[in-house]
């Protein structure tokens, strides 16, 4: 995959526009602004329809074909990566209560007007559940016995002090 030296297209771009508009007034600035805008526009349509998948029968490309297509592409070393997430996406599937319900479903059961959780567990049901995930992520895990935010903001400091000349302490 070919690495895009960001920083040096912006500095390139930025030349181009100084040396185009220098000399021009606001308005003129705006207009360029807007055609490169509107050429973009187009080379993006181009591009997404010079790249266009061999369609099925609908003229469109299913998920799972994009997905496979997508993986394809992936270095062999990843592959055992994103083949644990898709164990992890199957097991939260599997063990989901709402897991055949749409996204509006879940919304309109699980919120009320006023934006308190409300659902078809008790309140004594959703903390025995989250006491139970606590327990499965802990013993994955374990518990972090330190202080993540002193910790952090110790070593933010250090950073500082580095960048402003002060003595560590």
């Amino acid at each position: 995959m070919p690495k895009i030296k960001a920083v040096q297209m912006v500095r390139e771009i930025r030349d181009q526009h100084y040396e185009l508009l220098k000399d021009k007034s606001s308005e003129e600035w705006i207009q360029l602004y807007h055609e490169e805008a509107k050429h973009a526009d187009e080379e993006i349509a181009q591009y997404r329809s010079s790249n266009a998948n061999t369609p099925n029968q609908n003229n469109t490309i299913s998920v799972k074909e994009k997905l496979s297509q997508q993986i394809n592409l992936l270095p062999e070393q990843l592959l055992e990566k994103v083949l644990d997430f898709v164990g992890y996406l199957l097991y939260r599937y599997k063990n989901n209560r709402h897991a055949t319900q749409t996204a509006n479903d879940i919304h309109q059961s699980t919120l009320s007007t006023d934006n308190q959780f409300v659902s078809d567990m008790s309140q004594t049901e959703i903390l025995d559940e989250l006491a139970h995930l606590r327990k499965a992520i802990e013993k994955e895990h374990g518990v972090y016995q330190g202080n993540p935010v002193t910790e952090i903001r110790e070593e933010r400091m250090k950073q500082i002090g580095l960048v402003y000349g002060w003595e560590a302490e």
